[in-house]
């Protein structure tokens, strides 16, 4: 009986030493999962801010990609337009050089024209006037 009691009582000492060691472990593993959850809300927040930084930034390139194409799209305009006075050029110059033949033509016709007033005023002497 005598061993039966000393097995116990080891047993209970043995118990108590693991009980012991549990409350130990599950101290240590309480205080990690205390940690890793306070380090979690930390980095949320993190990820949160990012994420809003993120959508700052999809933004800001959605409004840079629509100007560039706005950009793009004007230019391809003023190019089409430049392209189109080019070709207009020569054709504006043959104007140009017709409008200054005509003008010269109807200044001499003018000339002409006041010279034969001028001897018409003359002959009825009007010249003065």
């Amino acid at each position: 009986m005598l061993s039966k009691l000393q097995q116990l009582e080891e047993g209970v000492v043995a118990n108590k030493n693991q009980f012991s060691e549990f409350v130990s472990i599950e101290s240590e593993l309480t205080s990690q999962l205390v940690y890793l959850e306070e380090r979690m809300k930390e980095l949320e927040g993190q990820i949160s801010f990012i994420k809003g930084n993120i959508s700052i930034s999809e933004v800001a390139r959605d409004t840079a990609v629509r100007k560039k194409k706005e950009t793009f799209d004007a230019g391809r305009m003023l190019k089409a337009e430049r392209d189109e006075l080019r070709k207009q050029r020569l054709r504006l110059r043959v104007e140009q050089e017709s409008a200054k033949a005509t003008k010269g033509y109807i200044e001499d016709e003018w000339s002409k024209i006041r010279e034969k007033f001028d001897r018409i005023l003359k002959i009825f002497g009007l010249d003065n006037y």
